[in-house]
């Protein structure tokens, strides 16, 4: 990093850094379900981040890509850029397509789609509660398309038996570079209620979000962003030990968009996407263990108006049932059943079987693995084996704590139903991607709270579906590729009342060109709680040098530095929260994508009344 990169890292600190007497102070459990176990994070043995609520207030008022594209070993393409843009999910050099999305326990995504991923602009980050992000190939554990990472999103979940209600609005500017404050041009609101009884719950969330004043490419033409979603989760406790839980979820997207073909340009062009999910959950527990089942349905509707028109439907039926056991002191077992039927309009249909099982052992020694595999019975390709195998170490020493885990694993990637069927680019001779991912790593855990983590993954990736500007159809890649990289993490409370998270990862993808992926970033968070009420928190984001493609031709894109700050205030003797918030307090002059705008320095205000 060059001399100015330096400087805005000390200016962060030094903005939030105030002398304190040090105290103790206590890390509350967190429970993850890396394994499908639930167990405390300090006993898993693969790369997981939780993010909960503390680490979402930062990004408050935000987006979801942009709390994503700060965690360690991912990049969220055009997260910073204008908000109607196509997001890219790089994580650990993937794609799109190697990244599994579950909201609320159940499986999403789009069978329309190109690359059959989930559009996480349909989700408004005022709407989530927490974030658990399981990196590495987990087709084993969550079937296809874990292959890179599996985000599992949890909306609605802070259930009452009390009836409380919940309003929020922000309010910002949504400037590029070089631009003074102008208008709140970026306008949410939002609606919550929850209640219920000691025997049943619900939560219900209503949000709407208006953004104007940006337009997608460099130029003068207004690109507006709208996005409404409603989110509903009820829960019943039918006897002591079976529990139904229910969701529904609804998202309207709409944008302006410009043109990239045949040359990047102004155009009065319009994308609207709707998207619908419903999910039955009931669940027995018992003595030594549980079922639990799972029965969702998805339906996606796409237009695009321009030029080039067209309209895209898809639905998607999931249906998944679970059995656990802990058939002796150290052993546990899963066994699952997983069924999924993709179909698109116009396009053909997909339908896959996947029996699958995890075996854990955790054991009073230092000694813990987890094992498990998956049949993959694809009505295209027929049988695909994935598996897992994760053995660690855990070392509880009076000062510290130290774990030291691996991990081999694969994934299977079927194409989706566009690159298979599509009139005009589809070939049907593809063959499923799969990969092959190995980890090596290490946590610290001291006595004060603070960790430190070092990951190093190799993947190799074989038969890689691109697209072939030839014959303008989608082939296999004739050469298999790696892509290798080192992710470091570090979570400290300085003293009581400041708390730093950093992260730097480095990725490197041989024998193939890394488009709009860093090979160098950096982030880091300083939170420093003033007093009773009051925080402050800054971040910095360094993303290193990247190369994009336009009309076929490399070019380079040059590094760039983000520094935001937040101010959250709490109002005495009241349960009213304040909001302030800078991005790019620099108003630094960047590209995400070549052509395209970028977000400036931008102010955002916002409040949240409680009644």
């Amino acid at each position: 990093m060059c001399t100015k990169t330096y400087g805005v890292l000390a200016c962060a600190l030094i903005t939030c850094f105030v002398t304190f007497a040090q105290q103790t102070q206590e890390l509350k459990e967190v429970i993850l379900t890396d394994s499908r176990f639930e167990r405390p994070k300090e006993r898993t043995g693969r790369s997981v981040i939780m993010l909960t609520k503390k680490d979402i207030a930062p990004f408050t008022g935000g987006t979801l890509a942009d709390l994503l594209s700060h965690q360690a070993g991912i990049h969220i393409n055009a997260s910073n850029s204008h908000q109607g843009n196509n997001l890219g999910y790089f994580i650990r050099g993937g794609n799109n397509r190697q990244v599994l999305v579950i909201v609320d326990g159940i499986p999403v995504s789009d069978p329309s789609q190109i690359e059959n991923d989930f559009d996480l602009r349909l989700i408004d980050l005022s709407s989530v509660e927490s974030v658990e992000i399981l990196k590495g190939a987990s087709s084993s554990l969550y079937g296809n398309s874990a292959a890179t990472a599996v985000i599992k999103i949890t909306t609605n979940r802070q259930l009452s038996s009390n009836f409380e209600g919940l309003w929020r609005s922000y309010f910002a500017t949504n400037n590029a570079q070089n631009q003074s404050l102008r208008s709140a041009d970026d306008v949410l609101h939002q609606l919550k209620f929850k209640g219920g009884s000691s025997k049943a719950q619900f939560d219900i969330s209503l949000s709407r979000h208006q953004i104007d004043g940006m337009s997608a490419v460099i130029g003068v033409e207004e690109d507006p962003v709208r996005r409404l979603q409603f989110n509903g989760h009820f829960s019943s406790q039918l006897t002591n030990n079976i529990q139904l839980s229910a969701i529904a979820q609804r998202s309207y997207f709409e944008t302006g968009y410009d043109d990239t073909f045949p040359a990047i340009a102004d155009a009065d062009n319009r994308f609207l996407s709707r998207f619908r999910t419903l999910g039955v959950r009931p669940k027995w527990d018992f003595g030594s263990g549980s079922l639990s089942a799972s029965a969702s349905w998805t339906k996606s509707e796409r237009e695009f108006e321009s030029n080039f028109p067209s309209e895209k439907e898809a639905k998607s039926r999931t249906l998944e049932m679970v059995f656990t056991t802990e058939f002796s002191k150290d052993f546990k077992a899963l066994v699952g059943l997983h069924h999924q039927r993709q179909k698109s309009k116009d396009l053909s249909r997909v339908d896959l079987f996947d029996p699958y099982f995890n075996l854990l052992y955790e054991g009073n020694a230092a000694f813990q693995a987890q094992f498990g595999a998956r049949w993959n019975d694809h009505s295209l390709y027929g049988s695909q084996w994935t598996y897992h195998f994760n053995p660690s170490l855990l070392f509880d020493f009076n000062d510290f704590d130290l774990q030291l885990f691996a991990g081999g694993s694969t994934a299977f990637i079927a194409p989706s139903l566009f690159k298979l069927f599509d009139i005009y680019s589809g070939n049907e001779e593809l063959l499923p991607e799969t990969n092959t991912t190995l980890e090596f790593g290490t946590d610290l855990t001291f006595a004060n709270n603070t960790q430190i983590g070092l990951v190093y993954f190799n993947r190799n990736e074989e038969n890689f579906v691109e697209y072939d500007n030839t014959v303008f159809r989608y082939k296999n890649a004739g050469q298999d590729f790696r892509v290798h990289g080192v992710e470091f993490l570090l979570n400290t409370p300085v003293v009581a009342n400041i708390e730093i998270n950093a992260n730097y990862t480095f990725t490197e993808l041989r024998d193939k060109a890394a488009v709009r992926i860093p090979k160098h970033k950096a982030n880091m968070t300083v939170v420093y709680k003033v007093l009773n009420g009051v925080q402050l928190s800054t971040s910095y984001q360094y993303t290193g040098t990247r190369t994009d493609l336009v009309s076929g031709n490399k070019v380079s894109l040059n590094p760039y530095r983000l520094w935001d700050f937040t101010s959250r205030y709490l109002i005495p003797n009241s349960s009213i929260l304040l909001h302030i918030s800078v991005h790019n307090i620099l108003d630094e002059q960047y590209e995400e994508i070549k052509g395209f705008t970028t977000l400036g320095r931008n102010l955002r205000l916002g409040v949240e009344i409680p009644f």
